[in-house]
């Protein structure tokens, strides 16, 4: 699975450190639910893991738009659940859907801006 970084990154060498890392928190996640047999099971333990390891970034939810624009790039990526431990439903997302294309299970992955009026 092929996740890359390239908003989060200054340069190439970066963007293949944080590839790398990418690929290491699949792994550990794959590695992981290949315990189960059942694919429920299988995303069952993906997301008790996640939730057990991973912060939820409740700053992006702030009504402030200072709040909201200190939260780092990675909360919404894939990186943020796999090495920063800090993500918002984006990022899981984005982790989940690689996990499960790893695993084999059939995911999609969909991502909604919504533009609410001020």
């Amino acid at each position: 699975m092929e996740i890359y970084p390239r908003f989060l990154v200054g340069s190439v060498s970066e963007m293949k450190i944080a590839q790398k890392e990418i690929e290491d928190g699949i792994k550990e996640y794959v590695d992981f639910a290949s315990d189960y047999d059942i694919p429920l099971e299988k995303l069952l333990s993906i997301h008790d893991k996640m939730v057990e390891n991973c912060v939820y970034d409740e700053s992006v939810m702030s009504d402030d738009p200072s709040v909201v624009a200190q939260a780092p790039d990675s909360v919404y990526h894939a990186i943020g659940v796999f090495r920063d431990k800090f993500a918002v439903c984006q990022g899981y997302s984005q982790a989940t859907y690689a996990i499960c294309k790893e695993l084999g299970i059939e995911a999609d992955f969909l991502l909604l801006h919504l533009i609410l009026p001020v």
